[in-house]
């Protein structure tokens, strides 16, 4: 019960500080592109094999791995 409430509170909060929009988060406009989905299924893979624990929301993890690739790739142009 105690987890439960913590977690329903943790909610509430980024809700209040994403502006009542708790889905958005910096990395939207990455989602659902094939590089997203590449870095997406390697995590679950690595988490799935115990060889990473998530401290942070997939969709940071996932969104600053892409911003980097990218970032990366337009700087070696």
């Amino acid at each position: 019960m105690i987890t439960f409430l913590i977690e329903l509170t943790h909610s509430f909060v980024e809700h209040e500080i994403n502006g009542g929009n708790s889905l958005s988060h910096p990395y939207e406009k990455f989602e659902n592109t094939p590089l997203w989905n590449v870095i997406n299924k390697g995590i679950n893979d690595l988490v799935d094999n115990n060889d990473i624990e998530e401290t942070t929301k997939r969709e940071y993890i996932v969104g600053y791995l892409c911003k980097l690739i990218i970032e990366s790739d337009s700087k070696n142009k």
